[in-house]
């Protein structure tokens, strides 16, 4: 049978950490993303751009590889084009 602590601890140890200390922990970066238009929800795409990217070195015209895109990941043709231009944008930090 296993036993259980009843000690009363910080709640932030039991539950992780608030929204609050991964915002401060990470506010510098978050503050830079934001200065120079990187979204927050981006980090989602990563994969998508990568394989894009992988493709298009291979070859692979843009619009087969939206096509392809499209159905692996279900999202639509004007989306991928959305994420190949955000991604695509040089940024000045």
């Amino acid at each position: 049978m296993q036993r259980y602590n009843n000690k009363i601890t910080e709640p932030d140890k039991i539950q992780g950490y608030r929204a609050y200390n991964w915002v401060k922990l990470n506010l510098n970066q978050l503050r830079e993303m934001s200065k120079i238009g990187i979204m927050t929800s981006d980090w989602k795409n990563v994969p998508i751009f990568e394989e894009y990217l992988s493709l298009l070195k291979e070859g692979v015209p843009k619009e087969r590889i939206r096509q392809h895109l499209s159905k692996k990941y279900l999202v639509s043709e004007s989306t991928l084009k959305r994420i190949e231009s955000r991604f695509s944008t040089w940024v000045n930090p």
